[in-house]
This record gives structure tokens, sequence and C-alpha cells, in this order.
């Protein structure tokens, strides 16, 4: 028979019953970090989503401004109640004159430029709920006009899932008679 060696020491090692306990703890552990951090990836993607949002609607208004603050002349403009507005306006490109317009089409808003008959309009901007063009003269700012020949101020305010968005812009546009 064989006898152990009484120098060596015996090593002891882990049960099946110690390692199903570990791996219940870490279950536990997981079940309860798991739904933690699919909160916070959620109200990431939220926040994200928001501030896309927002920067969308600037970036727009912004295009808008800039475009409308070198008009020379209002073409046409929508009335100022209706909710899916447009405007088409003329600006001095250099040398020529260009006609412009911005529209709100299918909930997208379409820019471009006329050629001849034709207009090239692209889409600026996606998934808007409203596009409003409230135009005032120079001496009334509480009633909205709609004669092209007299706007002076032309607010802007579109809406994105409930959120209103305004600009203003202060027309320098060519009165009748070249003046």
């Amino acid at each position: 028979m064989i006898r152990p060696d009484p120098s060596r020491k015996i090593r002891r090692a882990t049960t099946l019953v110690e390692l199903t306990v570990a791996i219940a703890i870490m279950v536990v552990i997981f079940a309860a970090v798991v739904p933690i951090i699919r909160a916070a990836r959620a109200n990431w993607e939220a926040r994200q989503a928001a501030a896309d949002m927002v920067q969308n609607a600037r970036v727009l208004l912004d295009h808008m401004y800039r475009n409308l603050a070198t008009a020379t002349r209002i073409v046409a403009v929508s009335n100022p109640d209706q909710t899916s507005g447009y405007i088409e306006f003329e600006a001095r490109d250099g040398n020529t004159y260009r006609r412009y317009r911005y529209q709100l089409t299918g909930g997208n808003v379409q820019y471009g430029q006329q050629y001849g008959r034709v207009w090239d309009l692209q889409d600026l901007a996606q998934d808007l709920g409203t596009l409003r063009f409230l135009c005032y003269d120079g001496q009334d700012l509480d009633n909205p006009i709609a004669n092209c020949n007299q706007i002076r101020l032309v607010k802007i305010q579109t809406s994105v899932k409930g959120q209103t968005w305004t600009a203003a812009v202060c027309l320098r546009v060519q009165q009748a008679g070249g003046q």
C-alpha cells in the first residue's frame, strides 16, 4: 500500500458547490447592472437625438437668415396663418439677380433656385412640423402683412416635435423706382 508523504501539503481544490455559488453571485450582480447600463444608454441616445434636433433647426434657420438677408425683393410669400409656408425672393449674387424659394412640402423644407421657368428644389431639412413666414413692414411690427412691396422684416417660425424655433431677418429690399 502506498502511503502519502507527510512532507507534501494537500492542496484543496474548488468544489462544485463553491463554483455554483460563485456563478450565482455573478449572475445576480450582472442582473442588477445590465438594466442600469441599458437605461444609461437609452438616456444618452435620447439626449443625442434632442441635441441633433436643436442643431438641425439652428442650421436651417441660419441658412434661411443668411440667404434672406441678401434679398433685394420679396416676390411671393404664404399667408401668415399657413403652417406649410413658402417664401420666394430675388437676391443679388454678384452682378446677377437670382430667384430663390423656401417651402415646406411633406414635412421637408426645400430650397432652390429658379432657372427660367423651372425650379431646382432640393431638400434642406427633414421631419419638420411647421414652417411659417410672418412678414411686417417697417412701421408696424404687430400685424403681419402679405403685400410683398411693403415687407421689411420676416419672422421665420419652424417646429419639430413640439418645439418651436424663431428667427427674424431685417430686409434691405429695393423699393419700386430703384430707390
